[in-house]
């Protein structure tokens, strides 16, 4: 399939090249994640909240056992606190993005949020860089309308070096792949759309855009 048309400048919602979007290790020219760097499993993790809920839970049964019956309503309310936030670290944890750039010239950015999974595929040489002067400390990826925020949980030091490689791969410099057209500069139009966009849901939903 010839994509020409696509990298001179006319938006379209078809996969450029092939059927699959997801590349192999032959199409990969730099991968980046960009996620949290825990310092414990998240079985070591479990252990200790789970542990801390056991403590609480002890003490209230003491308590309730005497008569305090105060008390023990706090270290439930405590357990239940305790539940929260581990079911809301746990479903968190794996929040953040990873970019990868392709050999022929696309560039494929999934951002996860919760249970929520969403795949962006663009034109590496229509993407740009962006540190907004409200907000200096953060990193956005702008392509036409869309506005992606990285390394949202990467360390500053960490950030700024992702930065560095980032625009250095930015725009594509070859070399040609089966897209020939990808060498097209970026035009500033801002209706330029993805070359595609695909969410799942936690329940198993897609949309593809």
């Amino acid at each position: 399939m010839q994509l020409g048309h696509l990298f001179r400048g006319v938006p379209a919602s078809t996969r450029p090249c092939d059927d699959t979007v997801v590349a192999t290790s032959t199409d990969v020219e730099r991968h980046w994640e960009l996620k949290r760097n825990c310092c414990v499993t998240p079985r070591q993790f479990l252990l200790g909240m789970a542990g801390t809920a056991g403590i609480a839970l002890l003490i209230s049964l003491i308590f309730s056992w005497r008569g305090l019956w105060l008390v023990a309503f706090y270290g439930a309310l405590e357990i239940a606190l305790i539940a929260g936030a581990t079911l809301s670290f746990a479903r968190h944890v794996r929040d953040g993005e990873t970019v990868t750039l392709l050999t022929d010239g696309r560039m494929v950015v999934d951002v996860y949020t919760g249970s929520d999974a969403t795949r962006h595929v663009f034109n590496r040489n229509w993407a740009r860089l962006v540190r907004l002067p409200e907000a200096p400390d953060t990193l956005w990826l702008h392509y036409g309308t869309v506005r992606l925020r990285l390394a949202r949980h990467v360390p500053t030091e960490r950030r700024r070096h992702i930065e560095s490689e980032l625009r250095h791969s930015l725009p594509w410099r070859g070399p040609p792949g089966s897209c020939q057209g990808t060498n097209a500069r970026y035009t500033g139009d801002p209706n330029v759309r993805p070359i595609e966009k695909t969410t799942r849901s936690g329940h198993g939903h897609h949309r593809r855009q």
